[in-house]
């Protein structure tokens, strides 16, 4: 006759038995995998409100930089450096070139073009900054400053030939 051995340590009901129940998740269990979860996502939600933020700023920096490039391209076609410019003198020339609180209506940026003073012999360079900044960016603290506002987006320059 056989007789049968008996297991040391008999199974918990439900648990590792097939007693035609499912084994699954318990209520504790599935509440502490969404707390989990939870804190995950508030650690990551500051990471994602900064992405934004900064998305939205460099894209607000490449249109400045786009609007002050184009403004000093202005500047280079209406002065080559092969041509007659002259620097002060009225109507054409370099000095009377001076743009300040130019409104783009795209970008709803302001933009200003300085012209530096003349040089004293010529032929002769003369500085020329655009400078591109918010519409409520406040006047400069520095009077001798080419931009005429604080909190510049984009500050270009470049220099002009002048031959008188």
């Amino acid at each position: 006759m056989v007789v049968p051995i008996a297991p040391r340590h008999p199974a918990p009901a439900g648990r590792g038995v097939d007693d035609g129940q499912q084994a699954g998740f318990s209520l504790v269990e599935m509440i502490v995998a969404m707390f989990l979860l939870a804190v995950l996502a508030l650690a990551v939600l500051p990471l994602l409100i900064g992405v934004t933020r900064s998305g939205a700023v460099n894209e607000q920096v490449v249109a400045a930089n786009a609007l002050a490039a184009g403004r000093l391209a202005t500047m280079r076609n209406a002065f080559p450096d092969d041509g007659d410019n002259a620097c002060e003198g009225g109507a054409g020339s370099v000095r009377d070139s001076v743009q300040v609180d130019v409104p783009e209506p795209e970008s709803g940026l302001l933009s200003a073009v300085h012209v530096g003073s003349c040089p004293p012999v010529f032929p002769g360079t003369v500085v020329v900054t655009s400078c591109v900044y918010e519409q409520d960016a406040s006047p400069a603290a520095d009077p001798a400053s080419p931009c005429p506002r604080s909190n510049s987006l984009a500050t270009l320059v470049t220099r002009v030939v002048v031959t008188s």
